[in-house]
């Protein structure tokens, strides 16, 4: 698990190995564990995850796409995504207190087409994660973006 800070900032975000399993031909889940922390704040972080999320919107989501062995975008028949946590929810989002890491994981599935599923390797890969920075009535929203969040992928295996 590598640890990234951020310079001039007292932020850490990390991700661990994640996991895509086949549930059967064309079903795939994946997992991807990650912590965050920003000190001397407490954070918001979103519940809902959407493919192709984009930051800003009224209701923050992580954004996720799946992409084939080239690069290329891949259009699923069906996908869902979640983020799961034990921290406290609040609205719509978890809640963690002044200097507590959250450990999360994005937990995504998707039915591919089956003229991409033969043989071929899908990756699960995070485009942007948003936060919001809490300390004495003072909210900054802020994101991670898909350059920062090169380790928040994970890919099958046939």
């Amino acid at each position: 698990m590598a640890t990234i800070f951020l310079p001039n900032r007292s932020e850490a975000y990390q991700a661990s190995a994640g996991k895509a399993v086949w549930l059967d031909e064309d079903t795939v889940v994946f997992t991807i564990p990650y912590r965050f922390l920003y000190q001397g704040y407490g954070l918001m972080m979103p519940i809902a995850a959407k493919e192709n999320a984009v930051f800003g919107t009224a209701f923050p989501s992580v954004g996720y796409s799946l992409i084939d062995e080239s690069g290329q975008a891949i259009i699923p028949d069906e996908i869902s995504g979640v983020v799961l946590s034990t921290a406290t929810v609040e609205k719509g989002n978890y809640v963690l207190p002044e200097n507590v890491a959250g450990h999360f994981t994005l937990l995504v599935m998707a039915t591919v087409p089956s003229s991409v599923v033969d043989g071929a390797k899908i990756t699960l890969k995070a485009t942007t994660q948003p936060y919001t920075l809490l300390k004495n009535g003072e909210v900054i929203t802020s994101m991670l973006d898909e350059r920062q969040l090169g380790t928040y992928q994970v890919t099958t295996a046939r």
